[in-house]
């Protein structure tokens, strides 16, 4: 079998393709890394981070759970089906602002399409109280719609060189797969923030806008 680098494709780490035998990078920025970044920019607390998700998602979830404890930052999660319609997840988004700081949207295919954005996240993420939300991709954060507050997503060209040297690696290693191989993290990520809503909803840290790698206008 042919050794295998993955980069650019969601939740790596629960695909198939890791389960035989490829290895890779995975395009999901752990919460902690997310709110780590939050936390300087924002001046209030981030300590409540809600999910809305999908049944299939449950372990990944609960991995990010883990690791977030360890800086006091509480999950605070809503599961819904694995075909949710607008309904359950008007309600999900609902339940989960009441007792979150921050709601972090996943890069989940089936929860991001263009009717559950239209009909479910925005109508839900406009109703009070209001809460900035985290996503992965630049492109949710547009200055059309208030969607993505802030988005987490790997750097591209730190990407590229991390991938290039585990091809390097499993080179040196006469093109084989060490026993424990597992997908990495990204080692480096850039933040894009859509200004309007940090301006006009949230309370930012002196100089904030200054430690963003892109402000939407």
């Amino acid at each position: 079998r042919r050794p295998a680098v993955v980069v650019m494709t969601s939740f790596l780490e629960s695909s198939e393709l890791v389960k035989l035998g490829a290895t890779g990078i995975a395009y999901e920025v752990p919460l902690i890394t997310a709110v780590t970044g939050l936390r300087r920019i924002v001046a209030s607390p981030v300590d409540r981070v809600g999910v809305v998700y999908r049944a299939p998602l449950a372990g990944f979830v609960a991995r990010q759970h883990a690791l977030a404890e360890r800086e006091q930052i509480k999950l605070v999660e809503q599961r819904v089906g694995a075909r949710p319609n607008l309904s359950e997840l008007r309600r999900a988004i609902r339940l989960v602002k009441i007792h979150a700081d921050a709601l972090w949207i996943l890069n989940d295919d089936r929860l991001l399409t263009p009717e559950l954005i239209a009909d479910g996240w925005l109508p839900g993420l406009g109703e009070r109280p209001w809460r900035p939300t985290i996503v992965g991709a630049a492109s949710l954060v547009s200055a059309q719609h208030s969607f993505g507050t802030f988005a987490v997503l790997p750097d591209h060209t730190a990407l590229g060189v991390q991938a290039a040297n585990l091809v390097f690696e499993i080179a040196d290693g006469g093109w084989r797969l060490p026993p424990d191989a597992a997908a990495q993290l990204p080692l480096s990520t850039t933040i894009t923030i859509d200004s309007a809503q940090a301006r006009n909803r949230l309370r930012l840290q002196e100089g904030a806008l200054a430690q963003v790698d892109r402000i939407v206008e």
